[in-house]
């Protein structure tokens, strides 16, 4: 597969030009999506970086049709006339790294929603000591990574950077000596040594694959996310019978965690209490841009607001 868009025809040389610079910035400025929405406007493209959107362009909504013919293509989906939505894939090279890329096409009312979700694969490279933290809970933090058993999660909003903060603590565990296996929905990033399974339901669930794991001898487990009492609890039990056991989980603070794992999903009171040894909650903040940043004077009613908190 060629690592940039190709024009079939004449007619395609504008569009391939739009999507070739349309993904090469987006990986430049670290955009975590790329969405193409068909409207009463046009189609317009929206980014996603740090949780917010913001819309880069309009084109004519005559171009839709030939859009998503191109991006099927490109990721290898069959273009034919249904209302299901479809899942795809395609990688492309932005300087020297390489950037993968998940597709999924929603057909609505106004046409056809898609989204690419970018992943740069130096993130699965990313070291534990450049996640931004205090050093109290990096301590924290460590000395639970490096337990023999228990289970750790990552919660907090999606695109936040669970994932992320799980490859890093991988990186710093992963060593000749520690046999890890990953089980996600789909594999995002390629982890050097680790045994990685993409989960494909019925047949290969969560439960299933980590199970599975039991019997291959890992010291670490990665499961993508708990989204249901079997994977909860299979999580908890593997947890307690000497492995560590990392996943992420959709709460909002760390100790709504635990009632999301109780109440929500079922999980055994008891055996939760053994196997929980550490929660993080994450969030994406905001930074001001280091080219366009102005120092700005408080005003008194600004500082005085500020005091009075």
């Amino acid at each position: 597969m060629p690592d940039r868009f190709e024009a079939s025809s004449r007619d395609d040389f504008p569009l391939v030009g739009v999507l070739n610079f349309l993904f090469n910035e987006a990986a430049e400025n670290g955009y975590s999506d790329i969405h193409f929405e068909s409207g009463p406007r046009g189609l317009v493209v929206r980014y996603r970086q740090f949780g917010a959107m913001t819309e880069r362009m309009v084109l004519d909504g005559g171009v839709s049709d030939d859009l998503g013919r191109l991006l099927r293509a490109r990721a290898q989906v069959r273009d034919k006339d249904d209302i299901a939505p479809r899942d795809g894939t395609f990688w492309f090279r932005a300087d020297t790294r390489t950037v993968d890329v998940r597709l999924n096409f929603l057909s609505t009312r106004a046409g056809t929603s898609t989204v690419c979700r970018l992943l740069d694969q130096t993130n699965a490279t990313r070291a534990f000591s450049s996640i931004p933290m205090t050093d109290l809970q990096r301590e924290v933090f460590r000395d639970s990574l490096y337990a023999n058993e228990g289970l750790i999660l990552t919660v907090g909003p999606t695109g936040s950077g669970k994932t992320s903060t799980l490859y890093s603590c991988l990186n710093e565990r992963n060593t000749p000596d520690v046999k890890i296996l990953t089980a996600e929905d789909p594999v995002e990033y390629t982890l050097p040594n680790a045994q990685q399974v993409n989960v494909v339901r019925p047949l290969r669930t969560f439960p299933i694959v980590v199970r599975a794991g039991l019997r291959q001898d890992i010291d670490i487990a990665l499961i993508g996310e708990i989204r249901d009492a079997e994977t909860a609890g299979a999580a908890v039990d593997i947890a307690n019978t000497g492995h560590l056991v990392l996943s992420t989980l959709h709460a909002n603070t760390a100790s709504s965690s635990i009632n999301r794992l109780l109440v929500g999903l079922g999980a055994d009171a008891f055996a939760l209490a053994a196997a929980l040894r550490l929660i993080v909650a994450q969030r994406l903040v905001r930074q001001l841009c280091s080219h366009c940043r102005v120092i700005d004077e408080l005003s008194d009613g600004e500082i005085g607001l500020l005091q009075s908190r």
